[in-house]
């Protein structure tokens, strides 16, 4: 008997059965520009995790940065800061400290004299 349109004959049972490979073709094609990219970066990846076999996985977690020395500095710049009681603008020099200390200067040579903030 001659197999109809869209019926497969079974290799295991020697039944038929209807498939709708149309739809089937369709589908794969639809999806096959999305498998071949996704693919692509899965082999990729899974090539570089076996040559760097060594390398410690990364943490989730967030890490906390060593203490630092007291009295480093974090940020120094020369600003500009209104001054009421002459009602001019000043230069002056600022630095920020790891304790989050904000040192006001005259200018950079009396911060790098040691002058009192």
């Amino acid at each position: 008997m001659p197999e109809e349109e869209g019926e497969v004959q079974s290799p295991v049972a020697g039944d038929k059965f209807s498939g709708n490979t149309g739809k089937t073709e369709a589908a794969i094609k639809n999806f096959s520009p999305y498998y071949s990219r996704q693919y692509s970066v899965a082999f990729c990846n899974h090539v570089r995790s076996e040559v760097e076999q060594q390398r410690d996985l990364t943490s989730q977690f967030l890490k906390t940065k060593p203490p630092l020395e007291p009295g480093t500095v974090l940020y120094e710049a020369e600003i500009s800061q209104f001054a009421e009681d002459i009602k001019k603008w000043k230069d002056r020099y600022v630095v920020i400290k790891n304790d989050f200390s904000v040192e006001s200067y005259d200018s950079k040579e009396a911060y790098q004299k040691g002058a009192v903030p």
